[in-house]
Parts: C-alpha cells; sequence; structure tokens
C-alpha cells in the first residue's frame, strides 16, 4: 500500500505512460485557502498550454478501501483534462494578458478570507487585515456565469507593475464595487436562487423598508465571493439606518453574511454557537470564513469583533 505522497507520483507516472511523449504530468504543491498546501497534477501539451491543478489525493480513502486502483483514478484525471481542454484552449489567449498592466488594472477584485488560517497561503500575497479577516487581491481572468477564474496578486506582481500595496487594495475595493455590485435579500431569496424558486429582494439602493425582515443575507449579485461586501462603503450604514439599530455579522461563509438587525430579539452567546455549529457541519472547509460573531454599531459607525458575553468590541 502506497502513501499519500507515492499514491500521486504514481498516478502521475501511469498518466505520463497513456498520454505519450505529447504531454507532460508535473506533480506540484500549492497553497489553498483555509486547507494549506494540497499536492496537485498538472497536465502541459507539448505546446506549453495552461493547464488547471488535479487533486488525485481526494481518491486516496477509495484506494485504501479497494474501491479504486492507481490507473482506474489515472484514468478519471486524463479524461478529465480532455474534457475541458477545449475551455483551457480558450482561456489560453486571455492567461497571457496578465503581464499587461493595464488589462490587469481593469480586473482587480478583492476577496475576504480568514486570515488566521492562511498564514502560509498570505506570505506573498497583497492584502489587509481586519480583525481576524483578510482582503486579499485578485486578478479576475473570466467570468463566464458559472464560475469564476481567478489569479492571486503576489508582491513581487505588485512590484513589476510598479504598484503601492496600500493605494491599489483601495483602488480593488472600489473596483470590486463595480464588479460585484452589492445585495441585501431575505434568507428565502437566497435560498430560492439554489431551488429556483422566485422571491423578493431588496438591493441596497432599494427606497423600501426593512420593517418585518428578520435574518438578511449579505453579498454581491453574483452570490460569489460576497462576503466582501461588508467592506462596501455606505453598505453596513445604509442597513443600520433603516433598521434604525445596530447590527449583528455572521460570517456564514466567504460568500455572504448573515445580517440581524439588534432590536433586543438575539442573544449573542446564541449567534456565536449557531455560527460555530455551522462552520463545523455544513460549510465546506475552503469556504469558511471566520468563528468571530461581528458587529456593526449604529451610533458610531465602527465594524468589530463582538465578544459574546461580554460585548467587547474590537474596533477596526
Amino acid at each position: 500500500m502506497y502513501s499519500m505522497e507515492e499514491f500521486i507520483q504514481k498516478i502521475a507516472d501511469i498518466a505520463n505512460m497513456k498520454l505519450g511523449e505529447s504531454y507532460k504530468v508535473k506533480v506540484h504543491t500549492i497553497e489553498k485557502i483555509n486547507t494549506g498546501k494540497q499536492t496537485a497534477l498538472i497536465i502541459m501539451d507539448n505546446r506549453g498550454n495552461i493547464s488547471p491543478n488535479f487533486y488525485p489525493g481526494s481518491f486516496y480513502s477509495g484506494y485504501i478501501s479497494g474501491v479504486y486502483t492507481i490507473a482506474k483514478v489515472a484514468d478519471i484525471v486524463i479524461n478529465e483534462y480532455h474534457s475541458i481542454k477545449g475551455i483551457i484552449q480558450d482561456n489560453k489567449e486571455t492567461a497571457m494578458h496578465l503581464s499587461e498592466k493595464e488589462w490587469v488594472n481593469e480586473r482587480l477584485f478583492i476577496q475576504l478570507i480568514n486570515n488566521n488560517q492562511n498564514t502560509s497561503f498570505l506570505n506573498d500575497a497583497v492584502y489587509s487585515d481586519y480583525a481576524g479577516l483578510s482582503l486579499v487581491l485578485y486578478v479576475l481572468v473570466s467570468d463566464d456565469g458559472d464560475g469564476i477564474a481567478k489569479v492571486k496578486v503576489t508582491k513581487n506582481m505588485c512590484r513589476n507593475f510598479g504598484w503601492e500595496e496600500k493605494e491599489i487594495l483601495a483602488y480593488a475595493l472600489e473596483n470590486t464595487v463595480k464588479l460585484f455590485p452589492a445585495e441585501v435579500c431575505t434568507i428565502e431569496k437566497r435560498l430560492g436562487r439554489f431551488m429556483n424558486i422566485e422571491a423578493g429582494d431588496i438591493t441596497i439602493t432599494d427606497s423600501q423598508d426593512f420593517d418585518g425582515i428578520g435574518l438578511m443575507v449579505l453579498s454581491n449579485k453574483r452570490g460569489m465571493y460576497g462576503a466582501t461586501a461588508v467592506f462596501y462603503p455606505g453598505v453596513l450604514r445604509n442597513i443600520a439606518e433603516k433598521k434604525g439599530t445596530g447590527l449583528f455579522l455572521i460570517p456564514s461563509s466567504i460568500h455572504e453574511f448573515i445580517v440581524i438587525a439588534d432590536n433586543g430579539l438575539y442573544v449573542p452567546q446564541d449567534l456565536e454557537n449557531m455560527l460555530m455549529e455551522v462552520n463545523s457541519t455544513e460549510v465546506t472547509l475552503d469556504e469558511i470564513l471566520s468563528d468571530n460573531l461581528y458587529y456593526y454599531s449604529y451610533e458610531n459607525g465602527r465594524l468589530s469583533i463582538l465578544n459574546a458575553e461580554s460585548k467587547e468590541q474590537v474596533v477596526l
């Protein structure tokens, strides 16, 4: 029985043999959000085309139990590569633009992640920290409606383009607002999107009242990486003014925050317990944002970590 490292190398060896001399299968290690270093395979053809990462390690338990042979996993990786080869070809020209400052500049955006779980990932990243969260700089390579392709901006890339980190992060946040406009909707609306059920929603530009709405979801109109919207200028102030009170903010994933008006009906400790339970049972590891409960003060407009027991606020 092979170890995980030997298992992946054997898959690469078999895939190399099956694909022939026109291709090269390589093993490499990459840094993933929240999960740290992972071993992946890339398949390059002799023209040096871009390849996505494949993670055969997910099949390791099946290999141990006898469900998969190494040859079978190699076939799965090869078939997956061929199924997306056309997409890879289409994106090759787009990816070449990553060396063009003007092209990159128009596509800069910010993604919010947990900083304590991603210290290694953030080593070469361009980012700002906010009380347990990091605003990380990315380039939007493509957005086809089904998914987003993005590339993390490194410190070296930032230097090569002549950017000052603080200034480019501020610009990127403004650009994120344009690329991914904020949206506030009901829980029902959010769930309805996944179930193809129509439901009313509220955007931050609507003048209608928020009265009667319990749990709200703050994200963006794409519903992807929308937790960043909590830092959009004026968004929390807009919601708080409509409710006339402070806001509890639950970081339910990297894609959204749940927003609850502090109207005396909710106990902070209960919200914090709910957050931790959901993170441990419902949210995939790579999409967990934080176990911290946050609070937006209606009186002073400050966003902070909220200690549920003492209601002590750590101002950002």
